[in-house]
């Protein structure tokens, strides 16, 4: 016990100086500072929930310790709080008739993430909810003194064009990477703990991936809020609906994946459609809602053959 709680308190301490390295100035700061959440992660996914809290809170007193209580709070929200998470959830299991464990969905795991990065949204919200300028405009006042400073010689117009189209979806598409850093850094942690043989649970099947019925709700409702409001609440409405949409983009990669296995050329649909999300917005958008269409019609159980390998793996 003793030397499970040294190793947490390391990787505690790991993951709050990689999250740190950009206040610090190191070289290589921004993939440290991606990574933070993965020794929290690793901590967890082999040695369990209560050493994963422990390493969690060694990191949240180094980060207080070598930044400031503002540092502490912003590590916990955005690296410890999540890495907890996702511990939480993927070491969870039901027992099966058989008497196996169900673990749980990486699909679950990936949408309390979404709701995570929504009530983070929130909560930044109601700091500014009161302003005179609104949301969208203090969102915009902030970009557009970012980008004369990273961009001096940038024309006035055009700097105007940028910051417009970026504020416009700016914390929607902060929430969405988010996700998309915890979800990368679970898979990796997974990885590394299977490879070491130190794995609580097996790897779960993403191409069989499948999300809660209750997810499509958050969408619905964000969706909703953003056609009738207006202002304020439209803005709110489309971010939140471009951040719990995230798991459905997951889905439909899943679904992509799965179909590229029965097509003659696999490698090359999958090449062309990371090119494509690459290349232009537009296609996460598709890819979206083929994950929407999968949750709401089960395009799976439309294709025996896909249906029946997935449930195999």
């Amino acid at each position: 016990m003793h030397r499970d709680i040294l190793i947490a308190v390391g990787g505690g301490i790991l993951s709050a100086v990689a999250s740190m390295t950009i206040v610090l100035g190191l070289p290589g700061a921004l993939v440290f500072a991606y990574l933070a959440p993965l020794p929290v992660m690793m901590v967890g996914l082999t040695l369990g929930l209560r050493m994963a809290t422990v390493a969690a809170a060694a990191g949240f007193v180094i980060a207080g310790m070598v930044g400031s209580t503002f540092n502490a709070g912003l590590y916990g929200l955005i690296n410890a709080v999540p890495a907890v998470l996702l511990v939480r959830y993927a070491l969870s299991a039901e027992t099966a008739p058989d008497g196996s464990a169900q673990w749980t969905s990486a699909g679950v795991v990936v949408s309390w993430l979404a709701v995570l990065a929504a009530g983070l949204f929130m909560i930044a919200v109601f700091t500014v909810f009161g302003s005179e300028t609104g949301i969208e405009d203090e969102i915009y006042g902030k970009l557009s003194q970012a980008l004369a400073l990273m961009a001096p010689a940038l024309d006035e117009g055009r700097r105007t064009i940028i910051v417009s189209g970026l504020a416009a979806i700016f914390p929607g598409a902060l929430g969405t990477s988010w996700i998309f850093m915890i979800a990368a850094n679970g898979v990796l942690a997974q990885r590394l703990a299977k490879k070491l043989g130190k794995n609580l649970r097996p790897t779960p099947s993403y191409r069989g991936l499948t999300l809660p019925d209750w997810i499509s709700w958050f969408v619905v409702g964000s969706a909703f809020l953003a056609l009738i409001g207006s202002g304020d609440l439209e803005y709110m409405g489309r971010n939140l609906a471009m951040i719990t949409a995230t798991p459905f983009f997951f889905l439909g990669l899943a679904i992509i994946h799965s179909v590229a296995r029965f097509v003659n050329f696999p490698t090359a649909m999958l090449v062309g459609t990371y090119v494509a999300l690459l290349m232009s917005s537009w296609a996460a958008v598709v890819v979206a809602g083929v994950g929407i269409v999968e949750q709401w019609y089960n395009l799976r159980q439309r294709l025996p053959a896909l249906g029946r390998n997935e449930e195999n793996e």
